[in-house]
């Protein structure tokens, strides 16, 4: 996890000893993965206290939960769960995708759309060789 380098690399340029650290991390870790899977905001957000020591602040994400394609934020919203409670239709509308009408709340609801990303994109380079061809003949 990124926040755990941070975190460290933060703790060594303040001159903590290597038992510290380690001690703070693994602590850091457990709290990170207790709320993770209680689905409760978990220290992700690296910042600084009050007192100048490094830390983690608590971040909403994984408090997120519906289909693959999750985005409970609307655009009418500033953060999660502003105008509608977590769980609510709207959020679950909010993070439908087109795809879950194949395959409703699984991964491979954005088959569709890595398709047509993908059918784009060989569009694009056959359209760009081509006319790469052109500018070389004339």
């Amino acid at each position: 996890m990124k926040i755990m380098v941070a975190y460290d690399g933060t703790m060594q340029a303040n001159g903590e000893p290597e038992p510290v650290r380690s001690q703070r991390l693994a602590q850091l870790k457990d709290e990170i993965d207790t709320a993770v899977r209680s689905g409760q905001p978990a220290p992700l957000l690296l910042m600084k206290g009050p007192d100048g020591r490094t830390g983690a602040a608590l971040s909403d994400l994984p408090t997120v939960e519906g289909p693959v394609s999750v985005n409970p934020m609307g655009v009418y919203e500033g953060w999660m769960y502003r105008v509608f409670p977590p769980h609510s239709s709207q959020t679950k509308w909010n993070s439908f995708n087109a795809g879950e009408f194949l395959f409703a709340g699984s991964r491979w609801s954005l088959a569709p759309l890595l398709v047509i990303a993908g059918l784009l994109q060989f569009v694009a380079i056959r359209l760009a060789i081509k006319l790469e061809r052109l500018g070389r003949e004339s």
